[in-house]
């Protein structure tokens, strides 16, 4: 089957950033967990109560620039467990992640979102 951003599940939002210039990494696209800042942007760290009581991020970190910067695009910020302490990959705000390999199972981890979205080829 082939996943789509939507049906995966495994974001919280999708972006659309493009590089900032051409690089190594041209053509290749990325996603971060919603642990990590992406300018204008809300970080959930998997918590709407967390997401309600914080402002957008005013820049990207370090990890989303230097990707940027070499030539890849962010397609989103994918879900991870509440503040991510657990490891099941199950959401109780965003739902739980597809595991395509095999969808009646878990798909695993504070990290399940960007499993996910590398096992349905979406990064």
């Amino acid at each position: 089957m082939n996943y789509s951003i939507e049906s995966s599940n495994a974001f919280v939002t999708a972006v659309n950033l493009k590089p900032h210039q051409p690089g190594v990494l041209d053509g290749l696209t990325f996603a971060v967990k919603d642990n990590i800042d992406v300018a204008g942007f809300k970080t959930s760290y998997g918590s709407k109560p967390w997401l309600n009581s914080h402002p957008p991020a005013v820049s990207h970190a370090v990890c989303v620039e230097q990707l940027l910067n070499a030539g890849a695009s962010c397609i989103g910020k994918t879900i991870s467990d509440e503040l991510t302490h657990s490891l099941d990959g199950e959401s109780y705000f965003y739902g739980t992640p597809v595991n395509p390999k095999a969808p009646e199972r878990i798909p695993g981890g504070s990290s399940s979102g960007s499993a996910s979205a590398v096992a349905c080829d979406l990064v």
